[in-house]
């Protein structure tokens, strides 16, 4: 499960923001039960200013707390730069720069989905990173939903990005 190194020319998302906490595993209630409710409202279509050709959908961890462990979360898609973020949605700048790439695990069902997440995200900040001798930038990790990820298939794998320091 080793990354794939790759510059980001950065991008701005919009899209339903959550405010969860590692504490008590409270994300692993709030962040797939957000997910279901933009995917009921149908909210990615309903957002204004989508980047052309982009069909992806991501997860943004932003303003991680180490203290507290609080987290938010942004559920979204990528839009045109310049754009604010409709009424009762928020925005997240993903910053260019160099970012390590891992991709999940594959699975064939949603709770198998969300374990080979979690268990991605432990490998990169827990084993990879800590050995690497990089160290992470402070900006927004994120996970991007593709055709990869789609519900149907039994192979269902999602992209981890970490935000690298520069050597």
């Amino acid at each position: 499960m080793e990354p794939t190194l790759v510059q980001h020319p950065g991008a701005l998302l919009h899209g339903l923001m959550v405010h969860t906490t590692l504490h008590d595993g409270r994300n692993v209630i709030d962040i797939p039960t957000a997910w279901q409710k933009a995917m009921h409202e149908h909210l990615f279509e309903r957002i204004p200013y989508r980047q052309a050709g982009e069909h992806a959908c991501f997860g943004a961890v932003t303003a991680f707390q180490h203290d507290t462990m609080a987290l938010d979360y942004l559920i979204g898609v990528e839009v045109t730069a310049g754009n604010a973020p409709p009424d009762g949605l928020a925005a997240v700048a993903l910053p260019a720069g160099e970012y390590a790439v891992f991709l999940s695990a594959p699975a064939a069902d949603q709770q198998a989905f969300g374990a080979a997440i979690s268990a991605c995200w432990d490998y990169a900040l827990s084993n990879w990173l800590p050995r690497s001798g990089r160290s992470q930038r402070h900006a927004p990790c994120f996970e991007r939903y593709d055709e990869r990820s789609d519900e149907d298939r039994p192979d269902r794998q999602c992209e981890l990005w970490i935000p690298l320091d520069p050597r």
